[in-house]
């Protein structure tokens, strides 16, 4: 039935609303795919959750008397919703003759029909136009009222007026998610699912918020795999109906909140970012998530994960030959890496797997294997391997949680709704507008790429930001208090005073002065902050006296543009170069 039909039913010459058109039954193909999905509901339901409206032929059935034609059929077990229809005194099914009202004493009073109150003719009588008119307004809302109530009781939803009051307030959301994809219509997507343990190719069509789903294997190919992955990988077995993102992030959060190591904060981010990988072909960057802590949290997580997350895949260890085997091009998967003390070749190929278009030689040809990564890197927090992405630390004194995992059935049914999310919005994701300055450049780019995925939420994108705040704030804070930035602090101070250099044992002098006011009691070295120097792009010269800085225009510059970079500048500004870079351009 179609959105015009519900909003302006037509009606026969007796003002009898018109019989509905039958309902479309699923027909089950040989290759097992139904054009509805499994446990669809009929089709009145389905109007009616879709809201897309209600007429007075809803309001017939949702509330029946007792009526003398019912009394013949009152007892038959085998009768259907059609034939309840049918004794409803309105028309009969295709191919039947209309059944026509019989009055208590037998006769036939098809020549009298009953007409409902707003269509009877209007009656002259002595009261205003005016009064007539107020009393025509409460009367329909009286019976707006009554229907929506009804349809509350029986579990219906909410539901609009049969006449489109303006007066009559529409039911506001429990939340505020509400769709605006009236005239939105997704292109077909494909994906892997899986039946009676074999995967295959499904196209995924919408009908408005309901999908159908259609095996597609003999025209499409299944990725190359091996068999520990065919075998492991979890994939949905049906597409759900709509989901909003509010519901689809609850429904992830509720998953991972049973790693009991998380903190709430955490949990949050690393649902935003399970959501985010079913998205990967849709977004050029997906950050690298670095997990240390204990071992038995660490695989409890990465357990949960798998139900969450796209196409995840548990490894032990990483090298060039392990992607290649997997076939990350095409299958496009999701990571878990167990990898404690990484070499110098398993850290390359992270790197080169963060960001997409980077070539990786293969045992047999060059390739791209770009995919989203959770690194598991041991009880320790190693600074080189969680220096990309965000890290996340396990708390080691959680309890441990009683019954955390899922059975395989929750799990495609998990599945299945956000196969339905990403399908419907696969096309709809735009990269979220982040404030000037309010976010670390690394987090303002993480920010973009995970609110992207969140559609048509505003509250719910506000929410990541004030997530990433802190991991934000805590970077720069560990920035500004590490030996570079103790580093910069030194010559800066150094720099503003009027010796034109100033040597290493000057620097190391003042460097350990500063550390000290920060708590360290461990000394740097000369060697150690020369190091240092040359790290940051400070080169030293040496004379008669030793190896020192020359403070001449450009390195004055470059040295409160690093300053600035590690937030390490005086407030108020104590020179003109610090003034220049703490003033924006439009002052």
């Amino acid at each position: 039935m179609s959105d015009q039909t519900n909003k302006d039913p037509k009606r026969d010459q007796r003002g009898v609303p018109a019989a509905p058109p039958e309902a479309p039954q699923p027909v089950d193909s040989d290759d097992g795919v139904s054009a509805l999905p499994s446990g669809a509901p009929a089709a009145e339901d389905r109007q009616t959750q879709q809201g897309t409206g209600c007429d007075d032929a809803n309001g017939h059935h949702g509330a029946r008397e007792n009526r003398p034609e019912d009394a013949g059929n009152g007892d038959r077990s085998d009768s259907t919703p059609d034939a309840q229809d049918e004794g409803d005194g309105v028309l009969s099914g295709r191919g039947q003759t209309e059944q026509k009202p019989v009055s208590a004493d037998g006769k036939d009073t098809a020549q009298d029909p009953v007409i409902p109150e707003e269509d009877q003719p209007s009656i002259v009588t002595e009261e205003s136009e005016e009064g007539k008119e107020e009393e025509s307004e409460e009367e329909k809302e009286a019976v707006a009222r009554a229907m929506h109530s009804y349809d509350e009781a029986i579990g219906r939803g909410d539901i609009r007026e049969p006449w489109d009051d303006p007066d009559i307030a529409e039911p506001e959301p429990d939340s505020t998610i509400w769709p605006e994809y009236k005239e939105y219509e997704p292109p077909a997507t494909h994906d892997l699912i899986r039946r009676a343990g074999q995967i295959h190719v499904a196209r995924v069509e919408w009908r408005g918020f309901r999908p159908t789903l259609t095996v597609v294997s003999d025209r499409y190919a299944t990725p190359s795999m091996p068999s520990a992955v065919y075998k492991s990988v979890r994939l949905a077995s049906e597409v759900a109906d709509y989901q909003s993102a509010r519901e689809v992030f609850n429904a992830v959060y509720d998953v991972l909140q049973n790693c009991s190591a998380l903190f709430k904060p955490q949990s949050e981010l690393l649902t935003f970012w399970s959501i985010a990988s079913w998205f990967q072909d849709s977004l050029d960057f997906l950050p690298r998530i670095t997990v240390s802590g204990p071992r038995y949290a660490a695989d409890l997580l990465f357990t949960l994960l798998t139900y969450v997350c796209r196409r995840a895949i548990k490894l032990i260890d990483i090298s060039a030959a392990v992607l290649e085997a997997i076939s990350i091009e095409q299958l496009r998967p999701t990571l878990l890496i167990h990898q404690v003390n990484a070499t110098k070749s398993a850290t390359q190929v992270l790197n080169a797997t963060d960001y997409p278009g980077y070539i990786i030689a293969g045992a047999r040809e060059l390739r791209q294997h770009c995919c989203a990564k959770v690194l598991y890197i041991g009880e320790t927090c190693n600074p080189k391997q969680s220096m990309s992405g965000l890290h996340i630390h396990l708390g080691r004194n959680a309890p441990v949680p009683m019954r955390p995992y899922l059975t395989s059935a929750a799990v495609e049914q998990l599945q299945g709704r956000l196969l339905a999310y990403r399908s419907f919005n696969r096309e709809r994701i735009d990269f979220l507008e982040v404030s000037p300055g309010e976010l670390q450049p690394e987090f303002d780019v993480i920010a973009r790429r995970l609110g992207a995925v969140i559609v048509n939420d505003p509250a719910l994108q506000l929410r990541l930001i004030e997530l990433l705040k802190g991991w934000s704030e805590e970077t720069r804070a560990e920035r500004a208090s590490g030996i570079e930035a103790t580093v910069l602090t030194a010559v800066l101070t150094l720099a503003h005073g009027n010796d034109p250099q100033a040597y290493v044992r000057e620097i190391t002098a003042v460097a350990n002065q500063l550390r000290i006011e920060q708590g360290e009691a461990s000394k740097l070295s000369n060697e150690k902050i020369g190091h240092a120097l040359r790290k940051l792009g400070l080169h030293t010269r040496r004379d008669m006296k030793g190896r020192g800085l020359v403070f001449d225009r450009s390195t004055q510059l470059f040295v409160h543009e690093l300053c600035l970079e590690y937030d390490v500048l005086p407030t108020p500004p104590e020179c003109g170069y610090c003034h220049k870079l703490q003033t924006p351009e439009w002052d």
